[in-house]
This record gives C-alpha cells, structure tokens and sequence, in this order.
C-alpha cells in the first residue's frame, strides 16, 4: 500500500532536504511554510512466489508541491519504478502481467556459461552498456561483475551454519571474511577490458550472451546503486513533460529534483550532505547547499552499512563498498559528494569507483574522464576524519561545490580545502 503524507519538511537519511539553515541545532527541525509538500512511496512489489520486495532495497520517494500535481504523476513514477526494479533485480524472478517470466538480471546471471542469448528490455541494455562503459572509465574501481565478492562480504556463517549480516544500519563488532573466501570472490570478477567479451551484448536483437570468464564457475553481475541511478534518470526523463517542480529521492544515498523549488521563502533547494556519524539512528549534516535548479546528488558513505574490527587498538570500519582490486573496503574517505544536474547513473557508479581512489589527483583524472565521455559537468566533495575522537571531519571540494556551500556545521566542520576541477596532463 502507497503511503502519502503532507509534510512540511523533508529528511533523507544521508542528503537532508533541509527545513532550515540550523545545522548546529537539529537537522529535521520544523519549518512552516504557505506550501504543501506531497510525498509519497513507490510500493513494494511481489516476486514470482510472492515474496515482497522493496523496489531497489530502499524506500524511493517521490514529492510534489501541490495535491494536483501529486495524484497525476504519482501514478506513472510509481508504475515505472516498479517495472524498472523488477527488470534490474538480480536477487529474484518476477511475472509480468500474463504470467510470463521477466527475463532480468538475475535471469541473466542465471545463464552464465550456457551460451544462451537472452532476450531484454532496452532499459536493461542500456543499463549493462552504461555499467561497462563506467567500468572502462574509472579503469575497474567500478566493476559490475562485483557480485560473488559482495555475497562473501555479505553475510557470514558460524559453526553452526547460522547465517547472519555482517552489515547492518547499526556498527557492531565482527570479524571479516577468511582471505581464501575473498581471493576467491576476486577470481570470479571480469577485468574491466575484458567485460565486453563476457557480457556480450546485441542491440539488433536486443539480447545478453553471459559468456564464462575463463574457468571460473560462477560470475555474478551486481549493478547496486548504478541501477537505481539509472532507474531514476529515464523516470525524470519522462516527467519532464509535466514542467511542474517535483523532487524524488532514492533511499539514502541519492538525491534527485526537477526545476526551481517553488518554496516561496527560497527558489533553490536547500540540501544538507551527511556527517560519518549519528544521533540515535538519524545522520546529521556536515554542510548546507543551495543548489538552483534540477540536480542529481549522489552520496557514497562508510556509515550506512557497516560493522567495525580492531587492530591494535584502532577501530577499523568495514563497509559495503569494496575495492574490486584488493577485495576489501577501503578507509580513505568517510563520506563522497558528487553533483551535477544530470545523469544520475553515472554519478551513482562514479561515487562508488572514487571511494576506492585515495589521492585527489587521481580522483580528479577519473572525474575529468567521465565529465568528457558523457559531456556534463560534476562537483566533488568528500570527508576526511581529522579526529575520530572530537568527530571531526576535513572537507575537500571542487570549486564550484564550494560556490553552493551556505554553512557548515561547526559540530563536526575542521576544515575545508579547495581542489583544482580540471587536472594538468
């Protein structure tokens, strides 16, 4: 069942859609206005043995800024939603209205080795050839053939064979997986020069071959967040011809609106990005933007999923972004931003690829690369911890992210440093 509230304000996990500038105080605090927000969810679904299932694993959420607007295009954005998750699944099978298998992405999987052709949507090529070329572009720390790896890291099992989640909304204590389970989820990923021979795709006849990877017996495409990014990108693509404001956002790591924001206190939207840390279970925002128009935002953090282990002492934080070279999370950055007013697909993967990266030249090449591939222009920003203890965090921004930044919250803020967009050589 749909739900649909009347709110005054809006909050995302990790991107709040800030009601006021007061970071210091609270980050959901109230805010009349002479407004309504209308929000609503996309529903859940059904699988083919109708099992529910959460469209992309998180609650997408759609608002429109007057009851009109809302109960025209709800409708379709929650249809398509759902069509496109079902397609883009690779956990579970689903029936279209018939009763006919959805050949999705898990059906794809299902075939690796077989030397059969599997007959898609276009969106579902679409999404496969987008993932390839981010793979190509960000040189494999993005890789959509991540899927054994992520399994092992997943879940573990104790001596009694009860399985359990090793990442959870709360950071707990756990031990990682054995070396020789995470070599072995290494082994089964595609080098990125290499995915085009492995998932061979035909656009005439709109068909996914999943050839073997040399001996290994099992591949698993994984496509995570790109997915939803991508998701969303036709979605707002095909809500244009409304030309009415409407914001959506993808769980808690996407953010994603479509004209001025028609809050007559302010025509920007005003967005909080997330500090790597909590107050109960609610994040709270590091920095304030004022963005003016339609945007994407994408935010990658430690913080969502995670457990921790100790080594020496030192708390080390594990988390679901894993490093397609070393099998591991890395500890770089806490928390990754990236803006841009387009293309949330690509933003989705490219986040994930930079949080793998640890110097900021090399981010910024990576940046400049898929910018010039996909003409569109993307802001960074990220966060250091500069003491763990105080919960302080070090910025470093593009240029043009820092021309939006309107506050920081001194609770968290130590410092901000401002790194050059384009890279010489």
């Amino acid at each position: 069942m749909n739900k649909k509230t009347k709110i005054c304000a809006s909050l995302i996990t990790s991107i709040l859609i800030l009601s006021s500038c007061n970071l210091s105080s609270s980050s959901s605090s109230s805010y009349s206005t002479n407004y309504e927000i209308i929000e609503g969810y996309a529903s859940n679904t059904k699988d083919a043995y109708n099992n529910v299932v959460s469209p992309f694993n998180t609650s997408v959420t759609f608002r429109a800024f007057c009851e009109k607007d809302y109960y025209e295009i709800f409708p379709q954005f929650n249809q398509r939603i759902i069509e496109l998750h079902k397609q883009f699944d690779r956990h579970y099978y689903y029936l279209d209205d018939e009763g006919n298998l959805i050949n999705n992405l898990k059906v794809i999987n299902d075939s690796y080795g077989t030397g059969n052709s599997i007959e898609v949507s276009n969106e579902l090529i679409g999404l496969l050839e987008q993932s390839i070329e981010m793979s190509v572009l960000t040189k494999g720390y993005f890789n959509p053939t991540l899927g054994e790896l992520s399994d092992i890291w997943t879940y573990s099992v104790d001596e009694n064979g009860i399985k359990s989640q090793r990442f959870s909304p709360y950071c707990f204590e756990d031990e990682d997986p054995t070396q020789e389970y995470i070599d072995l989820g290494l082994s089964s990923i595609v080098p990125y020069d290499k995915l085009e021979e492995i998932i061979e795709i035909n656009k005439d006849e709109n068909t996914v071959k999943f050839n073997k990877f040399n001996d290994i017996e099992k591949v698993t495409i994984s496509l995570g967040a790109i997915a939803k990014g991508y998701a969303v990108e036709l979605v707002k693509k095909e809500l244009e011809v409304y030309n009415v404001p409407l914001a959506i956002s993808g769980g808690s790591s996407s953010s994603y609106t479509l004209g001025k924001n028609p809050n007559p206190e302010r025509d920007y939207w005003l967005v909080g990005i997330a500090a790597p840390y909590k107050t109960g279970i609610n994040v709270q925002a590091i920095v304030a933007v004022n963005i003016p128009n339609t945007y994407t935002l994408s935010v990658s953090g430690d913080y969502e999923s995670s457990y921790y282990i100790m080594d020496e002492g030192k708390k080390i934080i594990r988390h679901h972004i894993l490093n397609p070279y070393s099998g591991y999370p890395e500890n770089y950055v806490r928390v990754l931003s990236l803006w841009s007013d387009t293309n949330s697909g690509v933003l989705d993967g490219l986040s994930t690829a930079l949080f793998n990266i640890e110097s900021s030249v090399e981010m910024l090449e990576m940046l400049n690369s898929v910018e010039e591939y996909y003409d569109m222009n993307i802001e960074l920003m990220y966060e250091v911890e500069a003491n763990a203890e105080k919960k302080k965090i070090d910025l470093y921004m593009t240029s043009g992210f820092k021309n939006v930044v309107n506050q920081y919250n001194t609770a968290y803020f130590n410092g901000v440093s401002v790194i050059d967009q384009k890279v010489e050589g």
